[in-house]
């Protein structure tokens, strides 16, 4: 089957310590923030992936995620704590668009 693209754009992904893991993953789960202005912007999906970096993250297990930000000038740099940063148009887009159990695959 050939992998559909519904993104293309710059992202942000983790930082030299605490690097994006590459692998094949899954969309677990599709948040709303109260806040489209938050750091996670508008939408976030969180993958079945998890930090190979980090054991907990704000309160939780280090899971990695797919998320809008609220600063545009963090894409295309390696800044995150592992998720992927990306536009808050492409998540609103995404988050329309991407059924939850889609295959993610993360490469370098």
């Amino acid at each position: 089957m050939k992998a559909q693209v519904f993104y293309q754009g710059p992202v942000a992904v983790g930082a030299s310590a605490t690097p994006t893991p590459p692998g094949l993953y899954y969309t677990r789960v599709l948040l709303r923030t109260t806040d489209p202005q938050s750091p996670y912007g508008p939408f976030a999906y969180g993958l079945s992936a998890h930090s190979d970096a980090l054991t907990t993250f704000a309160g939780g297990d280090a899971e990695i995620g797919i998320h809008g930000n609220n600063d545009a000038s963090a894409l295309g740099k390696s800044v995150s704590h592992g998720c992927i940063r990306m536009s808050n148009t492409g998540i609103t887009r995404l988050a329309r668009v991407l059924p939850l159990g889609t295959p993610v695959a993360i490469v370098r």
